[in-house]
């Protein structure tokens, strides 16, 4: 019986566990402007890009590597939404001393 109760009470807190630490994707729409692409910076997709983030308190700018290629060009004004990294997502890797902006998963983009 204690065997079994121990058993069951790992089993939820494994559960608890897994669940409270994802992080939702946010499901806002940014309104942006393609500022440059990082080139002392790089990752397993290629170089990162910063996009300014249009009228928004909490983001200046963020930094990607998941923009699409069709809205790579700078000055490019896009709407998007972002999530959080996670430890399954590639990491971009800079060869300089800079700061960077926060590097963010951008999807749904397209031309504003």
């Amino acid at each position: 019986m204690k065997n079994h109760l121990t058993f069951s009470l790992s089993i939820a807190l494994l559960a608890i566990s897994t669940t409270a630490c994802k992080k939702e994707a946010d499901s806002k729409t940014y309104f942006g402007t393609v500022r440059a692409e990082i080139v002392s910076c790089t990752g397993p997709t290629g170089r990162p890009y910063i996009i300014d983030v249009l009228d928004n308190e909490k983001l200046d700018s963020v930094a990607t590597l998941t923009l699409p290629s069709s809205y790579k060009a700078v000055g490019t004004a896009i709407k998007f939404k972002i999530r959080e990294l996670e430890t399954s997502d590639y990491f971009m890797i800079c060869t300089t001393n800079i700061i960077a902006p926060k590097q963010v998963i951008v999807y749904e983009v397209s031309e504003n």
